[in-house]
């Protein structure tokens, strides 16, 4: 090893014991405020580097210290004002923005499964095995997540016990079904407590079973539609379930493990390096948001935050019981004082334990997820460097804490604005004068004539109305066809009464923003449109370009026509992983989307209007010594406008459909994620709501290519 390798390794070495101190001091001044409320904080000392983060959620009770320190001000009391919270999608879509960063679109950080960091520090769960450095700054809490299992289970002894589970499962496929459990990400918390309940009531989950992956949010609506028999996830969803009867909770992780740890706070090792502060600042906020979410007299208001629209859309009745500790399983078994309720400071929730993380890293040479060679003790003490030096009162747990994780068994082969404040309207301004209008208007009424004909101008109405009245009829009786069959009893979908009274709030103020996600559909429906307008238009001019190569060509039909009929083939959305790969941003890989689905039937149809051109026009075209943009603008152009206009019909309508599902996965705002997140609600009535203005605003598209096109045949023609 030369010497200059050396004295770099003593150099990163004190640079970490900097950091070390630096977050020391700042828990202790923190554990020092909280013995005097009058306050010890530095602010002048301790200034952050930089006053901005984004951080990304996962809607699940367990994120609430970090929404809360965001919500009361936390993050702006510690110096660090401009945080950004941002709802993600699912756990891989947080993980991909985290391998981003916020310099590529991502976030520097998150609420997230607690071995997920140390799965992107070694490559094991990130794109090409890129290593990407995390550390984990706090514990969010412990407990509160459930496995729960389908309504056909019910009174079939399934709980923490289920010894008759195994023959269940086998007589389910035995009568050709797959059996299949749900988690919400591989090697993930989920994924370690349902492997341990199966394998210890006697199913091997990679061999028994098929252990599938469902985003949080997603859980109750899959099994909604029989798509699974059991799931482990945090809250709400479990109690959704409950409450709509469609399964009931057989256990409480803390049955298995009383305490467990669980979310972590965790960010990019590179952002807590170069901004130590501000991560000190940014772990201090958060826990005494912890602190705060803890006092049993701030449950409600915790619960009423957190359900909003603008982060879990969801209603807070179904939250707020069994964060007071209220569970109702579902199969008859209540609790009104449950021990197993989720904790975000109390019995040390906060502190992350080295020996947490070594049963995780345990659990995951178990299943085959690290391998056997694994150094599971370096591997733990570098993702958690920045606690070792935390205060003595909250490390005395550590034995506490070490005894009461549960023996490793033997491996078996393997989401309502807040209240009182009022939305933010857009409102038009003028754009001409009052002069300028009455002008128009004189100018405007000059040209009507002398005598206007009553009858005539009725006899026009009339014609309209004519034209019309077979729409109007064929929307009435489908409205009348859907309220009829949508407004019996047991029915899946609303009808369209309660459609209207449902979105009616989003119907009369499209123009709201109450900030991060929830803003109304206008904002939604511009940001979508934002996109399709870049990546339509690449599409359009490279499209034409390539066709009329291709038409001209028949070197070029021969050597590129074959390549684009094969990957005109490839689904839209099979493009998204490699555009997020290639450009590690969220906003050009979706354009990238869009270009890449828009382009091919540009393509085919100009080159197909340049291969029907006359040979005449040729001919004549080189007799009278036209130039190429000659050419292409006055005989090429006029003669493939139906062609080239087709081609971007069909591309903007691939455009429309691509972005909306590109959306669905990428998060933001946009109709897309709106139409995600209302369905990960189960709030149907505002995803049929989206649905009607999506193709509302897929026909305007049309129509505009299509008059666009029009106007372009006319003037080329004369």
């Amino acid at each position: 090893m030369s010497d200059q390798h050396l004295r770099d390794r003593r150099r990163a070495r004190m640079s970490r014991r900097r950091v070390l101190a630096q977050a020391a001091a700042g828990a202790t001044l923190l554990a020092a405020r909280a013995a005097f409320p009058g306050g010890v904080w530095a602010a002048t000392a301790d200034a952050p580097e930089t006053t901005k983060a984004v951080f990304g959620f996962i809607a699940l009770t367990d994120a609430a210290p970090l929404i809360i320190a965001k919500e009361k001000g936390f993050f702006a009391k510690y110096g660090m004002a401009d945080v950004e919270v941002k709802k993600e999608a699912s756990w891989g879509t947080t993980r991909d923005n985290l391998e981003l960063g916020s310099g590529g679109g991502g976030i520097d950080g998150a609420h997230i499964l607690t071995p997920l960091p140390y799965l992107m520090t070694t490559g094991k769960v990130t794109k090409n095995n890129q290593k990407v450095p995390m550390s984990i700054l706090a514990r969010l809490n412990i407990n509160g997540q459930c496995i729960s299992v389908a309504e056909s289970y019910k009174g079939s002894g399934v709980a923490l016990e289920a010894k008759g589970l195994r023959d269940q499962f086998k007589k389910a496929a035995a009568a050709g079904k797959e059996v299949k459990c749900a988690m919400t990400f591989p090697g993930g918390t989920h994924d370690m407590w349902i492997r341990y309940w199966l394998a210890a009531n006697g199913v091997d989950p990679d061999k028994d079973i098929s252990l599938i992956v469902v985003p949080p949010p997603q859980m109750v609506a899959n099994m909604k539609v029989n798509a699974m028999e059991a799931f482990c996830v945090g809250e709400p969803w479990n109690a959704q379930l409950v409450a709509q009867k469609i399964g009931f909770t057989a256990l409480t992780t803390g049955e298995l493990w009383p305490n467990h740890p669980e979310k972590s706070l965790a960010m990019r090792a590179d952002w807590i390096d170069k901004n130590p502060k501000a991560a000190k600042a940014i772990t201090m906020a958060v826990i005494e948001a912890a602190q705060w979410c803890d006092k049993v007299e701030n449950k409600p208001e915790m619960c009423e935050i957190v359900g909003r629209r603008d982060w879990f859309k969801v209603p807070v009745e179904d939250i707020v019981g069994r964060s007071q500790g209220v569970f109702d399983y579902g199969d008859g078994r209540k609790v009104d004082d449950s021990p197993f309720l989720m904790k975000f400071w109390r019995d040390f929730a906060s502190y992350p334990f080295k020996s947490h993380d070594a049963w995780f890293l345990t659990e995951h040479v178990r299943w085959g997820i690290l391998p056997a060679e694994a150094d599971r003790k370096a591997l733990s003490a570098s993702r958690r460097r920045r606690f070792r030096n935390r205060p003595r009162a909250v490390s005395r747990s550590s034995s506490t804490a070490r005894s009461s994780i549960p023996p490793i068994p033997t491996p078996i082969s393997r989401r309502s604005p807040s209240s009182g404040c009022e939305p933010v309207v857009m409102t038009s301004q003028r754009s001409v004068d009052r002069g300028l209008a009455a002008n128009s208007l004189v100018a405007f009424a000059r040209r009507l004539p002398a005598r206007l004909d009553l009858g005539a101008v009725l006899a026009a109405l009339g014609r309209r109305l004519l034209d019309l009245l077979p729409l109007l009829v064929s929307l009435a009786v489908l409205l009348g066809i859907w309220q009829l069959l949508c407004a019996q009893p047991g029915a899946s979908l609303p009808p369209p009464t309660k459609v209207f009274k449902d979105t009616w709030e989003l119907i009369r103020d499209p123009f709201f923003d109450h900030g991060g996600v929830d803003k109304g559909l206008f904002w939604h429906l511009s940001a979508s449109l934002k996109r399709v307008a870049f990546g339509f238009s690449l599409a359009a001019i490279a499209g034409v370009a390539l066709g009329v190569l291709i038409g001209q060509s028949s070197l070029a039909l021969k050597g590129l026509d074959p390549i684009f009929q094969v990957l005109r083939t490839v689904p839209p959305l099979a493009w998204l992983p490699l555009s997020l790969a290639a450009f590690k941003n969220t906003e050009p890989s979706a354009i990238f989307v869009i270009f890449i689905t828009a382009i091919w039937p540009i393509i085919i149809n100009t080159s197909v209007g340049i291969r029907q051109l006359p040979q005449d026009y040729r001919n004549v075209a080189r007799v009278i010594g036209l130039t190429p943009i000659e050419y292409f603008l006055k005989i090429m152009l006029p003669a493939t406008v139906p062609y080239i206009f087709t081609g971007l019909k069909i591309g903007i309508g691939l455009s429309w459909l691509a972005i909306i599902a590109a959306e669905m996965l990428i998060g933001g705002v946009g109709i897309g994620f709106f139409i995600w997140d209302a369905w990960n609600s189960s709030l149907i009535s505002e995803i049929i709501l989206a649905l009607i203005y999506v193709g509302l605003v897929g026909f305007c598209l049309d129509r505009l290519i299509t008059g666009i096109g029009h106007l372009v045949a006319r003037d080329r023609t004369s």
